[in-house]
């Protein structure tokens, strides 16, 4: 009952498998996929052709382009910030020769209340002379040119036409954190659309771990069998630059989903389209618009799924037919902190921790009133916490703070560099096995250190420190216990060996304080043990999340 969540745990370091699982029930036995036809290179009556998975784009001239990320935000100022720092806007663009210009606007609705706060947020960013990139701030109100719609149309619409062909525009909200620079995540988008033009959308929330709609609670695996990995020639020494592409009729949930305001990433020329029709349509229908972040949203997908049908002749339904892709990253790129709500258009639950079903945030205290005390405090969230956390739903419900001492190993652990992690998942030993097997690991390392005392070993070779991590799979016969007990002994003799165990097995124990004394020595050992039951929580793999204080490792 347990293999999907192991087989998610898995994708998210392999990239999509052979088959998908479509529930939580027994998985399907594995079966091999047969290659995909890539139809004939002159056809131009074969629509949804897609590039082969040993496909390389041969599109060798260098990637250049203007991008305009679009930021929406109401009365969180603290989560802007947040988000904004996690652009990494005053870091060099990685992407070398490249030209990638991007221009951040931000169209932001503001109570009086939080009107410091965003006064405090612009004053940090515009005023840093450090951060090269444009950042503007446009704020909603009652005046004609200053409502939504209208400041929308003028940061989209009112690009100079001669830039429209390699202009690209990402959509984010304030409760958005980026794991990437913005470069990154905008090169990556770029190099996807310039060389794969049936692609509408790169839709960067989304990887091939995503398998849980948190805002519908239902599963959404990820259509692996049609996903298929390209990259712009010019990549061919960035492995990890590429994309998957799919055909998104396949999609379900959040895989259907090609207008997203979440770190959607589209050709201008392709939303300015999507625009007019949502304005022209709605001229008639009332529930059309774009007055709203929120309605925009909305509009626009039910724009995409209308033209999808190829009932009419205009422009968006050419475009949506020539271009039946959307493209998802190979990788995290950035996650939801769904943790509050400051609209009343959509009532998607939030992803509060411990299936709290609070519909304000009220219960956690994550109003962004209550928030606004982070931004006075200087409080930041730890983003190295978020990208060595593996999830398997982008909406996520808990905030982990720079400093966080629950958060940390032990000091005694903090210089430590692991070379070699252990995984032991333990359903049943019988005891004095999983006690054998326990102490077979660790006498490795106790063995080469002797050896490397006399000369025997290269240092190069040796495997310590290392870090095991025993995965309790409803143990009930008493194995891990006996396997903490059989450690705890084998070392009271070993005083080369520094062993640090770590049970978070029980809820009330103090996370911060080792069960076994951590004497800083030469080797350092950490025994781990997870609580398999969050394993299978629907909004994430792991219950917990935490990384050495030295930032060399992590654990899920």
């Amino acid at each position: 009952s347990n293999a999907p969540a192991l087989l998610n745990l898995v994708s998210s370091f392999l990239g999509p498998p052979a088959t998908v699982e479509t529930t939580r029930s027994a998985p399907r036995a594995l079966t091999d996929t047969a290659t995909p036809s890539t139809g004939r290179a002159n056809d131009a009556n074969a629509p949804n052709i897609i590039p082969s998975s040993t496909t390389d784009v041969q599109h060798g001239t260098p990637i250049a382009c203007n991008a305009t990320v679009v930021v929406f935000s109401k009365d969180r100022p603290w989560q802007l910030q947040q988000l904004i720092r996690s652009m990494k806007l005053s870091l060099d663009a990685s992407a070398g020769s490249q030209q990638i210009t991007i221009n951040v606007v931000v169209i932001a609705r503001r109570d009086e209340f939080f009107s410091e706060g965003y006064q405090k947020v612009e004053d940090e960013f515009t005023g840093n002379h450090k951060t090269e990139r444009a950042i503007t701030f446009l704020y909603e109100d009652a005046a004609i040119d200053k409502t939504f719609g209208s400041l929308l149309e003028k940061v989209i619409c009112n690009t100079v036409e001669d830039q429209a062909d390699n202009t690209l525009v990402m959509f984010l909200t304030d409760d958005c954190l980026l794991l990437e620079p913005i470069e990154k995540i905008v090169f990556c988008a770029a190099s996807c659309l310039s060389s794969t033009p049936r692609a509408l959308a790169f839709l960067s929330r989304l990887h091939p771990a995503i398998s849980w709609c948190q805002t519908r609670n239902v599963p959404c695996p990820p259509p692996r069998e049609e996903m298929r990995y390209v990259a712009h020639k010019v990549l061919r020494a960035q492995p990890d630059a590429g994309a998957y592409v799919f055909d998104r009729k396949v999609g379900v949930a959040d895989w259907s989903y090609p207008f997203d305001l979440s770190g959607g990433i589209y050709r201008r020329s392709d939303v300015v389209t999507i625009l007019d029709w949502i304005r022209e349509r709605g001229q008639q229908d009332g529930k059309l618009s774009y007055s709203h972040p929120n309605r925009l949203e909305v509009s626009g997908n039910i724009a995409i799924s209308v033209a999808e049908k190829g009932n009419s002749l205009d422009r968006l339904s050419s475009i949506v037919g020539q271009c039946s892709l959307n493209a998802v990253p190979t990788r995290p790129f950035l996650v939801i902190l769904a943790i509050n709500r400051v609209q009343d258009v959509c009532s998607a639950p939030l992803a509060l921790k411990n299936g709290e079903d609070d519909k304000t945030g009220t219960e956690m205290n994550y109003q962004p009133s209550a928030l606004l005390k982070f931004l006075q405090d200087g409080k930041h969230l730890d983003e190295m916490i978020y990208r060595s956390s593996h999830f398997n739903a982008s909406h996520l419900g808990d905030l982990n703070f720079i400093g966080s001492k629950t958060e940390l190993l032990p000091e005694a652990d903090a210089g430590a560099v692991t070379r070699i992690s252990v995984l032991i998942p333990v359903k049943m030993g019988p005891p004095k096995y999983a006690a054998h097997a326990i102490k077979s690991i660790l006498m490795q390392p106790v063995e080469e250190l002797e050896e490397h005392s006399c000369g025997l070993k290269d240092e190069a070779l040796l495997l310590s420190p290392m870090q095991i991590v025993i995965v309790d799979d409803r143990c009930r016969d008493g194995s891990i216990d006996e396997m903490i007990s059989a450690a705890t002994l084998l070392f009271e003799s070993k005083s080369q060996v520094s062993l640090v165990i770590r049970d978070f097995r029980s809820s009330d124990a103090d996370s911060t304080a080792p069960i076994a004394k951590p004497a800083p020595r030469d080797t350092k050992k950490t025994l781990w043990k997870l609580n398999e039951w969050e394993t299978l929580s629907p909004a994430k793999l792991g219950g917990k999340r935490y990384i050495s204080a030295s930032n060399a490792i992590s654990i899920v």
